[in-house]
């Protein structure tokens, strides 16, 4: 049966912009912020770093070169401080810096909060991330709208002042508008737009959306001619003042509240917002409220009070020992008692933010947006989900679950439009398998396409309960495409998918002479597919009677020493060096910068892989150990020019260090487990044409860098300890190859 839906918007019209109550009593979480903290009076970071229990953080670990592949636009409040030297800046393409208060009387500012000199500025732009400049307005809409000399002030002084700060970006944040300012806003955003680009080539205007117009504010098709960004804020579906507790930032559905963040999407595109100027900003926050039972949901008994991701994390009261997830809404809640009270927190972290972004990926939006950066200050887990599905890193996983953008329990909403392409990488074949189809005959359709696209052949249009059971790819892909209209919503769909993959190690054979006194060629045939080779290394080692070994003029080294003493090839410079059961060790744990050292040719015509074992002993304190690679000489203290890569037992460190006349410049500062007295398999790969260097650890890339003025010859290899016992083994060191390489034959 068909229903339309004018009844229900006509009932809607008098909610909030944000969620459950009038206009007149809710307040965004942008403007109790903001009040809150222009209320505290701190001028300074350091002053805002004391209040906000700030601790400097070391820098992240650096798992690869990944690059943004989506837009990460976080907000960064004035009142943060010195938060934003824990920021991961690989991980953000925009930061709007929040706020400039707008005088609604003339368009001057009640505030900059020191936009001007404001050193996060500055080092967001050094890290090359674009500036915006937030400019926020609450209220007396009319007044500014009538009033063309405060537009104009406003719009001058916003382009002049980001202009002058060599910024990007202008982000509006005008909340509370009525239907009568409508195209009173897109009038103005039109002549901000024009006058920005003018005078800012390249520049981008953003505009902040309800996660709901009601009160039809937006022209989105208007709008879009304008503006580069639309940001929607997909938080206070809950908020402080909610009647029943629940999650702020709601994806799915909880209970009654229909309204979250996935429909907030479709309802965007669906008015005109194109994707690839959609963003959806999450909550680093949640909210706690007094409720009368520990039920989900939970009716309220007073105001909510926010937490912030920090917060929940830190979990100083220790009330936050248990939480849950909610199967409806996929979002994460706890219930405590404190002082005879029940209470209900309400938060996403790094388990149920997953959620969130995959149906950033399904819906094909342009990215996410984060209210607010440093709520989750001290912590790193944030950042690495950012890293594993909005950079290069992102992998679809060989098996996954999909489902309308109802979620798993409910059903979809109206006017879904997406399509979703499956294609793991490294598979072979592909079944996607549903264990619920339902939705509503003749008007919502599902197709599916057998490929990476709608051009692939349609496998089939599916309907009603008409449940496609098994498809079975042709080859390794299929894509998905969802439709509804605006009518009835029925449970809609769920579906696994499976790939198959090869997992086998890859292999490589050797075709060469039986027996040679002379120069051959070297066949490689490597049995693995084209696509997931990155690197190919040999090593030519020959067997002298006693050990094998190789040519470091030839740039090969090998030595697995096992022989009674070190070899004569090696140069113990400084420190008291060995063979101790079958592996060489320095056992001088007082001296901070042991040398063992071996002539090794080291040029730009080949990228090389250094591999060993090792093991860190002796006191407690700071035990290290690492190699010197393309030294130029290696008889100096620090090897002279050269690169180091240094793995830190006490500190769970792994660090890369340029040397430059003998002196180090620390270039990366990575964390990563590593006990004493336990064997590493260690790697480190240098590419002198690119300058890039990975360090590995048992198989796991744990720290890069990429040298822009890289080193292109060497002389020597050295082994290195600092305040350590340290045994090293199976000593090799390989160059780059083709499918073929000519082997000489020599001394």
């Amino acid at each position: 049966m068909r229903r339309f839906l004018t009844l229900a918007f006509g009932i809607f019209f008098s909610f909030s912009l944000w969620g459950q109550k009038p206009v007149d009593v809710h307040k965004s979480i942008h403007q109790i912020d903001l009040e809150m903290h222009n209320k505290l009076g701190f001028k300074t970071e350091k002053e805002w770093d004391e209040y906000n229990g700030y601790k400097p953080m070391p820098k992240p670990k650096n798992y690869t070169k990944s690059t943004l592949t989506h837009i990460v636009f976080g907000w960064h409040p004035y009142w943060m401080g010195s938060s934003y030297n824990n920021y991961q800046w690989d991980k953000l393409s925009d930061l709007a810096y929040f706020s400039y208060e707008v005088d609604y009387t003339d368009g001057s500012a009640i505030s900059t909060h020191s936009f001007e000199t404001a050193s996060v500025v500055d080092v967001a732009k050094s890290n090359g991330v674009r500036v915006h400049l937030t400019a926020t307005l609450f209220s007396h809409f009319d007044d500014f709208f009538a009033n063309s000399t405060a537009q104009t002030n406003l719009i001058n002084n916003l382009v002049s002042m980001v202009k002058n700060r060599g910024c990007q970006g202008i982000n509006i944040d005008f909340e509370g508008m009525g239907s009568d300012n409508k195209t009173q806003f897109t009038n103005f955003m039109h002549n901000l737009s024009t006058e920005l680009h003018n005078q800012i080539p390249g520049s981008i205007l953003s505009v902040c959306l309800y996660v709901v117009d009601w009160n039809g504010v937006f022209d989105m098709p208007a709008l879009s001619n304008d503006v580069d960004l639309f940001t929607i804020m997909g938080y206070d579906y809950y908020y402080k003042g909610s009647s029943t507790a629940g999650p702020t930032g709601q994806l799915y559905t909880l209970s009654s509240f229909a309204y979250n963040q996935a429909r907030s999407i479709e309802y965007y595109r669906w008015k005109g917002a194109p994707l690839n100027k959609l963003v959806l900003a999450v909550p680093y926050y949640g909210y706690t409220w007094p409720v009368s039972s520990t039920s989900v949901p939970a009716n309220t008994s007073g105001t909510g009070i926010p937490k912030t991701y920090k917060v929940f994390k830190d979990n100083t009261s220790g009330y936050y020992n248990n939480p849950q997830i909610d199967p409806n809404a996929l979002a994460k809640y706890c219930n405590y008692n404190a002082s005879g009270t029940n209470y209900q927190l309400w938060i996403d972290d790094e388990e149920t933010l997953p959620y969130h972004y995959k149906a950033v990926l399904q819906t094909g939006i342009a990215g996410i947006g984060i209210r607010a950066l440093g709520y989750d200050d001290g912590y790193t887990q944030l950042w690495d989900l950012i890293r594993q599905y909005f950079t290069s890193d992102y992998q679809q996983p060989a098996t996954g679950t999909i489902w309308d953008l109802g979620g798993p329990n409910r059903a979809y909403n109206p006017h879904e439009d997406y399509t979703y392409v499956i294609q793991p990488p490294g598979a072979t074949g592909l079944t996607l398998s549903f264990s619920q189809f339902d939705v509503e005959n003749n008007y919502d359709y599902l197709y599916i396409y057998d490929g990476n696209s709608t051009s692939a052949s349609l496998i089939g249009k599916y309907t009603d309960k008409n449940n496609p059971g098994t498809i079975t790819a042709s080859g390794n892909a299929l894509t998905l495409r969802f439709t509804s209209d605006g009518a009835t919503q029925t449970p809609g769909f769920t579906a696994t998918w499976n790939a198959t993959t090869n997992s086998n190690a890859p292999t490589t054979e050797i075709s060469a002479s039986d027996w040679a006194t002379s120069d051959f060629s070297a066949t490689f045939t490597d049995n693995a597919s084209a696509s997931t080779i990155t690197d190919r290394y040999y090593l030519i080692a020959d067997y002298n009677g006693t050990e094998w070994r190789s040519n470091g003029s030839y740039g090969f080294l090998n030595d697995d020493f096992n022989t009674s003493s070190i070899n004569s090839e090696w140069t113990a410079q400084t420190g008291n060096w060995s063979i101790d059961n079958g592996a060489v060790k320095q056992s001088d744990d007082g001296s901070s910068n042991t040398n063992l050292w071996i002539s090794a040719t080291q040029n730009s015509s080949y990228t090389y892989l250094y591999s060993w074992k090792m093991k860190l002993s002796g006191a407690a304190g700071n035990r290290r150990g690492g190699i010197h690679f393309f030294c130029d000489d290696a008889t100096l203290t620090n090897r002279g020019n050269n690169y180091m890569v240094y793995y830190r037992a006490d500190n769970d460190k792994v660090q890369i260090y340029k040397y430059v006349n003998d002196s180090y410049q620390l270039k990366t500062d990575d964390v990563v487990t590593i006990n004493p007295d336990q064997w590493y398999d260690c790697k480190v790969t240098y590419n002198p044409s690119t300058g890039e260097i990975k360090a590995f650890m048992d198989g796991n890339l744990v720290s890069s860098w990429t040298d822009a003025s890289p080193y292109t010859s060497g002389n020597a290899v050295s082994l290195r300890t600092g305040n350590a016992i340290g045994y090293f083994d199976d000593f090799k060191m390989y160059k780059s190859r083709t499918t073929s390489a000519t082997i000489t034959v020599g001394a």
